[in-house]
């Protein structure tokens, strides 16, 4: 299986992609997250924040998706960013799910003492209407997956990064082997190891050059050596959900 991780804006650089089987990402969020991970106390070691979404941008996003892809679009968000993904999606005829929930694991309690920590993200799903759906099978609608530190998976520091084996779970219940998945706003491009790892082809678009560059040798050492720490997690994750 293969990767391609391209610098620049997905606009552009990804202009060429005209048809996928699926979009699973994790783009920026709207101002009042993204401030939040500015005003963080652990803010110097999340790394880098990224610009917020509004309305106008997410619905660009799907708009330009919608016609390329021929299967699931996934989109992780917050609480309010989430909703103009969710209305986008209805917008543009895809069938459209209810928000799916992220627990986070080892979330840090809210710092400033005056209210309770956002201890869940969202995770907006659709794909197209067709009778050819009904036989993909059951899908979780919540996840749990632990918080992420810089050292897991050989993180990059992004702010917001989601942890190796949740993603492998988005792959492997959103795609088949085989597929070319696309993760237009990559980050530290965990989405394209797991889909490679899972025997995905995998392209995808990160707009920070130093970003770019620490995730492409991430990318580079943890497919050459196969994490198997990641692989032990996704197996544990696994025989949770059978529990749940």
């Amino acid at each position: 299986m293969s990767w391609n991780l391209r610098l620049g804006d997905w606009r552009s650089v990804l202009s060429d992609v005209t048809e996928c089987d699926a979009v699973i990402c994790d783009p920026p969020y709207s101002l009042r997250t993204e401030k939040g991970f500015r005003t963080s106390a652990s803010m110097d070691q999340c790394g880098m924040g990224y610009d917020p979404i509004d309305e106008k941008w997410a619905r660009s996003f799907v708009e330009h998706w919608h016609e390329r892809c021929t299967g699931w679009i996934v989109v992780c968000g917050d609480h309010i960013s989430i909703r103009w993904f969710e209305q986008a999606m209805q917008d543009v005829g895809r069938y459209v799910f209810p928000p799916v929930i992220i627990v986070k694991r080892g979330a840090a309690p809210r710092m400033a003492g005056d209210g309770p920590a956002s201890q869940c993200e969202y995770m907006i799903v659709s794909r197209p209407h067709g009778k050819r759906w009904m036989s993909w099978g059951s899908l979780p609608g919540w996840y749990m997956t632990d918080t992420v530190r810089n050292n897991v998976g050989g993180g990059v520091g992004v702010s917001g990064a989601k942890h190796p084996a949740f993603m492998r779970r988005l792959i492997q219940h959103y795609s088949r082997p085989g597929d070319l998945v696309v993760d237009p706003t990559a980050g530290g491009a965990t989405t394209l190891m797991a889909a490679v790892q899972e025997g995905r082809q995998a392209i995808g678009a990160e707009i920070n050059p130093d970003t770019h560059a620490k995730a492409t040798a991430r990318l580079l050492k943890s497919l050459a050596q196969r994490d198997l720490y990641t692989d032990e997690i996704v197996a544990n994750t696994a025989e949770q959900e059978q529990l749940l």
